[in-house]
Formats: structure tokens, C-alpha cells, sequence
């Protein structure tokens, strides 16, 4: 299975966004049903990941309160996700 159309914010590849917390979404590759995802990101240098989320939801909330993975202004970040 893979993730196809990833997007930051509805965009894809953006070079800017204008919030802190960026929701991330993806499709499935033909239509198919996750059961299970984890999205992994470099953010300025240094790697983050969610670890293994359940369920079938195609989009991450980087707001959600995970420790590490608030955004400063001007950060670069690079993600993917695993299904």
C-alpha cells in the first residue's frame, strides 16, 4: 500500500504556510483502506516521528500536542508518511 497525493495545508509542496500547527493529508494508492499509519518528518535538522497511529484517518494534525512537533516560524520541513 502507498500514499499518494500528500499535501500540506490542501497544497502541495508549499513553500510558505501561514500557521504553526499545518494539517497534513494523503490519499491511498487505488482506492484501498488503511488500517494504520506514521508519519515521520525532518523539521529544521532533526527527525520526528508520531509512531504507529490506528485507524483509517488520511490526515495529521501537527497542533494535536504531540511533544516536538510544534513549528517555529521559518521551519523547513520535509515529511512522509508509512501505511
Amino acid at each position: 500500500m502507498k500514499a499518494i497525493r500528500l499535501r500540506t495545508e490542501y497544497l502541495e509542496n508549499p513553500l510558505g504556510l501561514g500557521t504553526r500547527t499545518p494539517c497534513l493529508f494523503w490519499n491511498c494508492e487505488g482506492g484501498e483502506t488503511q488500517s494504520a499509519y506514521e508519519v515521520s518528518a525532518e523539521i529544521d535538522g532533526r527527525s520526528w516521528s508520531s509512531g504507529r497511529m490506528d485507524g483509517g484517518s488520511m490526515h495529521f494534525d501537527f497542533g494535536s500536542g504531540i511533544p516536538g512537533a510544534n513549528l517555529d516560524s521559518r521551519s523547513r520541513v520535509v515529511w512522509k508518511v508509512r501505511l
